[in-house]
């Protein structure tokens, strides 16, 4: 029988909840998700330009 979560950890879903999401939202970027770029550095731009955009994108309110 699973044990009930603990009170700590309950307080952690809500943010890691908002970190999955982001994940799932960073791999809808193919470049991101197929890793097309050899070096870590690049990689790693490649990572933020797509936060970025994606904060950026969220950040929009639609009428």
């Amino acid at each position: 029988m699973p044990q009930a979560a603990s009170p700590l950890r309950q307080s952690a879903l809500p943010e890691r909840h908002r970190i999955e999401s982001l994940f799932a939202k960073l791999k809808d970027w193919r470049r991101v998700a197929t890793r097309y770029d050899r070096c870590a550095h690049t990689f790693f731009s490649a990572i933020l330009i797509a936060a970025t955009a994606i904060f950026r994108l969220s950040q929009i309110s639609l009428p």
